[in-house]
């Protein structure tokens, strides 16, 4: 059986970290039923970690971009893992537990952009979006093992083990990645000469560090629209991965444990499908001539417009509000949208804009990241907050979220 390359065990190390970080961005919309009776409350609750994320994206961009993206990943996870594990004690108090949330949003902040920093150096042009995708694909694993194992431990032994399961795997992830990765390919220990000069053959020439250009990022138009594309992709993530778990349950709340567990569950199995997928598309489309502008553009569209057709058969099967619950369709109806939604999204974002930073610029390719992240993150407040007071005001109007 031949070895694992160094840079691919890296990848494989970043999508274990992937799913670490959605086992605790997701742990609260599990247990956030047993902690909180009102729409609106857990509106609030669940925005509490994308004000967080929102506001230490950019200096998590910077961190990394001037610290390398191993030593500021490391110290990310160790403590969104405590903040996690630091959320058992709150008894269920929300100032408390609110605060907590922010935290580990901040501390999410920095993944993404130490990844783009570790991915820009150390993997080969030709494999990034490849890599891209199989490293999103750590989102809906993440999420799919904390909606299924999360409601078993909330049954069995309380709201608390369902932070504590998350922190215990994040610790243990940041161990194994402290003692593996570096920033530098050529710093790294058990790296060959052969595949070190591979990764260097491929990168452009270094530049060297300077002011950073505000203002021509800001001015950008393949950066802006870039961005656009994050923040439309954000709002539909979001919502979903924060209310898809209470849509179901209070939809059909007669429905079986299987069948519910199966449900929250198939649309992260579309997405991790599909964001397999789009990576052996783009690096197939590439390989045949299409540039990578032309390709990232043509597989941003096809997402995004696939999720809006999905969201839109899911808004003639939810129920309509004014105090009734009933559905317009069948819980295998609402689950094939919802799956054809999520699934499609995520087929537009892994190797499409995700793709994209490293190819703007390699030297700042952290830092594009972390600002359009920092947009990106405001669907998370605005959407979460505006969907609680929305369901609350319309007495669960789950077709006009949709």
């Amino acid at each position: 059986m031949p070895r694992l390359s160094t840079r691919k065990s890296l990848i494989l190390l970043l999508w274990l970290g992937d799913v670490c970080l959605y086992m605790a961005r997701t742990n609260v919309s599990v247990a956030i039923g047993a902690m909180f009776s009102s729409d609106a409350a857990e509106g609030r609750m669940l925005a509490a970690f994308y004000c967080g994320y929102f506001a230490f994206q950019t200096p998590a961009g910077w961190l990394a971009s001037h610290f390398g993206g191993s030593r500021v990943l490391t110290a990310a996870v160790a403590v969104w893992s405590l903040a996690s594990a630091a959320s058992c004690f709150t008894r269920g108090a929300f100032a408390a537990l609110f605060a907590l949330r922010v935290l580990v949003g901040c501390a999410e902040a920095c993944c993404y952009p130490s990844m783009a920093q570790l991915v820009s150096v150390w993997i080969p042009t030709s494999e990034r979006s490849s890599s891209w995708a199989f490293i999103t694909t750590g989102e809906p694993a993440g999420t799919v093992l904390m909606l299924l194992l999360g409601p078993f431990l909330l049954a069995s032994t309380g709201w608390r083990s369902v932070f504590l399961v998350s922190a215990a795997c994040g610790l243990a992830w940041m161990v194994a990645f402290a003692s593996f990765a570096t920033s530098d390919p050529a710093r790294h220990r058990c790296i060959s000469a052969e595949e070190l000069a591979l990764i260097h053959a491929s990168r452009p020439p270094e530049v060297a560090r300077g002011v950073t250009p505000w203002r021509a990022i800001l001015t950008n138009r393949p950066f802006l629209c870039t961005a656009t594309c994050h923040c439309l992709y954000n709002w539909t993530f979001y919502i979903g991965l924060s209310w898809i778990d209470k849509f179901l349950h209070t939809t059909w709340p007669n429905a079986s444990s299987a069948d519910l567990a199966a449900a929250s569950a198939a649309p992260y199995v579309a997405l991790f499908a599909c964001s397999a997928a789009s990576g052996v598309v783009a690096d197939r489309l590439e390989a045949r001539g299409l540039s990578p502008t032309r390709t990232r553009k043509l597989i941003n569209s096809a997402g995004l417009l696939g999720g809006a057709a999905g969201f839109g058969a899911l808004s003639c099967v939810a129920p309509c509000g004014g105090g009734s619950s009933a559905p317009r369709g069948s819980i295998v109806a609402a689950t094939a949208c919802l799956s054809v939604a999520i699934g499609m999204a995520g087929f537009g974002s892994s190797a499409g804009y995700w793709a994209t930073f490293g190819d703007l610029s390699r030297r700042h390719g952290a830092l594009l990241l972390a600002m359009s992240n920092t947009a990106a993150s405001l669907p998370g407040i605005v959407g979460n907050t505006a969907t609680g007071q929305l369901l609350a005001s319309t007495r669960g109007d789950w077709a006009l979220v949709f």
